[in-house]
């Protein structure tokens, strides 16, 4: 009985052997493997499918659920190949392989496969186009420049420089102009001008203005007061020159202490003033050459041009020369320059004054005298009708100063009478010289 039993164990272990190995001998080891880049493609794309074929030979077929493929039949063998899917709408997208005619690749017996994978279609995104807001279209903005860059009146001067920010200025003509022209330019070129040209004048006042417009129609307006002098209407004679009288005094220049006050010239009353600090009568004359100055007046005639001036710090007036006293012996007429100023006067005849000078001049309370001037010193000082320079007058007084006090210690004990008496006659000419050195020297 037991040996029943252990035969049909036996019997049991050599069925179940005999089903494992045939098992082993039937597993298929060949297979499809498909995949793809992206499970996810947008319409209107294509996607790549590989097929890698493991220990299987043949044609396979390929199809899809959706759109086309590039190559409906494909060879096989123990490799890897791709096919180019191209959808053909949104959804889902299933790419199948299937054996056509496949053998194992180790046993040759034929194998039969399929394969599937699948992608999602999408729809496009589209993003909507913005709808344009409406502009108003902006006017470009104009220059609102409106200043000159220059400004002139042809062959007269402006009473100032011209500065595009100075709007007013004055301009005095003689009597005998009759027409003047205005030039301007803009300073932006955009602006424009207006009032410039020629223009005709008046005696007396004109006024004219000129407007510069800038691009925007703003404006500015620069204005030029002319003033063409008065014709005079009653003339002098004043040695060889005819002089008229100045009737229009707006742009004189008249002192504090001069007052109006008429005076008589050649039997004539005309408009005269009288200067107090120097107790003279003038009038205000202009030659023919338009020239205008200030004459004295006395005696009913024209005695001397006069004209305010500071010689080396000395106040006083430039004035012509007395006819009688235009001669002087040694010394010739000259026109003296000092300070810049040219001044009637001498120069002397003799080499060795070579460095003095001597004017005419009226210092500033009247008084009138001839002054003698030292180049190498630059000093001036009255004239007492001989010339020393400042040098020999402090060497002369020194030397009396010492004579003095020779006189009083030794007149008795070294010299007789007679000697005494003439080294004091000696010393009164001296002293008389010294007193007249003195007042030269107040000067």
């Amino acid at each position: 009985m037991i040996r029943a039993k252990l035969k049909k164990i036996v019997l049991g272990f050599a069925v179940a052997m005999s089903l494992i190995v045939g098992n082993v001998t039937t597993v298929d080891a060949t297979s499809l493997q498909l995949t793809v880049q992206s499970f996810n493609v947008t319409i209107g794309n294509s996607f790549k499918v590989t097929i890698k074929a493991t220990d299987v030979a043949g044609r396979v077929s390929v199809s899809t659920s959706n759109g086309s493929v590039s190559s409906s039949s494909l060879w096989i063998d123990n490799n890897t190949s791709t096919v180019t899917v191209t959808p053909s709408a949104t959804g889902k997208c299933t790419v199948t392989v299937k054996s056509v005619d496949t053998t194992d690749y180790n046993t040759e017996e034929p194998v039969t496969l399929t394969k599937s994978v699948s992608v999602n279609v999408l729809a496009k995104t589209t993003t909507p186009t913005p709808t344009p807001t409406p502009t108003t279209p902006t006017a470009p903005v104009k220059s609102s420049v409106s200043t000159l860059s220059s400004l002139s009146v042809v062959g007269h001067d402006l009473n100032v420089e011209f500065n595009s920010s100075t709007k007013e200025y004055n301009v005095s003509v003689a009597a005998d102009v009759e027409k003047i022209t205005i030039n301007a330019a803009p300073t932006d070129s955009k602006a424009s001008v207006s009032g410039t040209g020629e223009k005709t004048i008046s005696e007396g006042d004109n006024n004219f203005e000129v407007v510069c417009m800038a691009e925007n129609g703003s404006k500015s307006t620069y204005k030029i007061n002319v003033h063409r002098k008065l014709e005079p209407l009653v003339f002098l004679t004043y040695g060889t020159a005819t002089l008229g009288v100045v009737r229009d005094f707006k742009n004189v220049s008249i002192p504090d202490d001069y007052s109006e006050e008429p005076v008589t010239v050649s039997d004539q009353e005309i408009t005269g003033f009288y200067a107090k600090n120097i107790a003279r009568n003038l009038v205000y004359l202009e030659d023919e050459q338009g020239q205008e100055s200030w004459y004295v007046v006395a005696d009913n005639e024209i005695v001397t041009e006069i004209s305010a001036a500071t010689l080396l710090g000395l106040n006083g007036y430039i004035i012509t020369v007395p006819a009688e006293l235009i001669d002087i012996e040694g010394c010739t007429p000259a026109i003296i320059e000092i300070d810049d100023r040219e001044v009637p006067g001498w120069t002397f005849d003799e080499e060795q004054f070579s460095d003095y000078r001597l004017i005419y001049y009226m210092d500033e309370a009247g008084n009138e005298d001839i002054y003698q001037y030292e180049l190498s010193q630059n000093t001036l000082q009255i004239w007492e009708g001989s010339t020393i320079s400042n040098e020999q007058y402090s060497a002369m007084i020194s030397q009396v100063d010492n004579l003095e006090s020779s006189l009083q210690t030794y007149t008795y004990a070294t010299y007789g009478l007679g000697g005494a008496l003439g080294l004091g006659a000696l010393l009164m000419l001296i002293k008389s010289r010294k007193s007249r050195s003195l007042k030269k020297q107040s000067i």
